[in-house]
């Protein structure tokens, strides 16, 4: 599934419902959740319970909210109520089976830099259900009321509170990675960082959490309501889905790739990447100043996503002397594509172009036919200058894994409460779109 508008920000990373709760399974097979087993007494009433596996669930009406369930594999909930025996109130012990019931928990979700933690080279945001919030709401689905369900209800709130002060991100959703270096990481790496939550009512598995990062120390577009928001999950089959911007994709890596590649074959070029313009959502480049290059002058090259290429649509031309007093302008046309797609996990790069479509400035029909061969030839310099540059630019983008290196070392500023490695199983660059990679997670 594409995404024209990313409402704002540079990049998105989409985990889905089904992988985070896959995470916390995870944790919990690995000792890394808090201690399951209840011992909680106060006033009589005693608590003994061990916990399973919690679950998360994102479709709460919490702004940002989510809930967490926490099942009861086996416990018990002991009291004292109070019986009239011959007329005196008397404290009668009672039992409560808790045998098969939840705890469920349902609270916003807090974005903040982790305060232990300390490097020279990164900070940590962490995204975390906060057990602190005076509006949090706590459901158990026994059959209680009265004193007895107060009191269990105070053992329960005692215990998340003590949770919060021993470890306030006890309930780990993600985190992000802000490096104090960005350029050490290139040109995707987050400067800031946000988050949103997208529901899928038809499939809970595909609520998503959506880790929205900022390049460049771009300023946070939140104060706009729809900053961040989206119309449907950004994952619908896989586990995750990593969102970069067309922008960040051409002005980054394509047009810069192109210039350098052009400047080594004729060093005398005015060409250089202020010769281009930008247009938002989608990203389509215009060239704004005409620049002349090897004996032809370059008067358009135009650059955007097209069927999952980078398309690069040119003219030039060229001018030469065949008689006295007569000059003829050649004007070439052609198409230039760059595809990259993902095998076995890795980038793979290529190329391709139309041939060149040649024409004249002559206005009389013979003329203009016999003078049409005559450019052929000499306009075919302008071929080989568009294919340099183009195999140019894919040998930049493969070169030490440039594009590969920084895309992934931007993927895994991200990381999930269990130790994950994320691996490339799709990418698209659809027509008007941003750039997409289906993601899949391995632990």
């Amino acid at each position: 599934m594409s995404l024209r508008d990313i409402k704002g920000y540079d990049m998105v990373m989409a985990i889905n419902q089904k992988t985070l709760n896959n995470q916390f399974q995870l944790m919990f097979s690995m000792n890394q959740l808090p201690t399951w087993d209840l011992n909680l007494a106060d006033d009589g009433s005693k608590i003994t319970a061990e916990l399973g596996v919690p679950s998360i669930d994102l479709n709460v009406p919490v702004t940002r909210g989510a809930a967490i369930v926490i099942p009861i594999v086996s416990g018990s909930y002991t009291y004292y109520k109070i019986q009239f025996q011959n007329g005196q109130p008397v404290a009668v012990p009672a039992k409560q089976d808790l045998s098969g019931k939840s705890v469920r928990l349902v609270s916003s979700l807090k974005m903040l830099h982790k305060s232990d933690f300390h490097s020279s080279d990164f900070t940590i945001q962490q995204i975390f259900l906060d057990l602190s919030d005076p509006h949090m709401i706590t459901n158990l689905d026994v059959e209680l009321e009265g004193q007895a369900l107060v009191a269990l209800s105070t053992l329960l709130q005692q215990y998340l509170d003590n949770l919060h002060q021993q470890q306030y991100e006890t309930f780990l959703f993600g985190s992000v990675k802000v490096p104090h270096l960005p350029d050490t990481l290139g040109p995707l790496a987050p400067t800031g960082a946000d988050f949103s939550i997208t529901i899928d009512a038809s499939n809970p598995d595909n609520n998503c959490l959506n880790f929205l990062l900022l390049t460049d120390h771009h300023d946070s577009p939140n104060a706009d309501p729809a900053s961040g928001l989206f119309q449907y999950p950004l994952v619908s089959n896989g586990e995750a889905a990593f969102i970069v911007s067309d922008y960040k994709i051409i002005s980054s890596f394509i047009v810069p790739t192109i210039v350098a590649s052009m400047k080594v074959k004729d060093s005398g070029t005015n060409l250089k990447e202020e010769n281009f313009d930008y247009a938002h959502n989608p990203c389509i480049v215009k060239l704004k100043d005409q620049f002349d290059f090897q004996g032809c002058r370059f008067t358009k090259w135009d650059i955007y996503f097209d069927n999952n290429e980078v398309r690069m649509d040119l003219e030039y031309r060229k001018s030469k002397d065949i008689g006295p007093a007569i000059t003829i302008t050649g004007i070439g046309n052609l198409s230039g594509f760059i595809s990259i797609k993902v095998n076995n996990g890795e980038l793979e790069y290529s190329s391709r172009q139309t041939d060149v479509q040649v024409s004249s400035d002559q206005g009389d029909l013979a003329t203009r036919i016999i003078l049409d061969i005559l450019t052929l030839g000499f306009l075919e310099i302008g071929y080989k200058v568009v294919t340099d540059a183009v195999t140019g630019a894919i040998s930049d983008l493969a070169k030490d894994n440039n594009l590969a290196t920084t895309l992934n070392n931007a993927v895994h500023c991200i990381e999930l409460p269990a130790k994950t490695l994320f691996v490339y199983d799709h990418l698209e660059m659809p027509k008007e779109q941003n750039m997409r990679l289906d993601v899949k997670i391995t632990n």
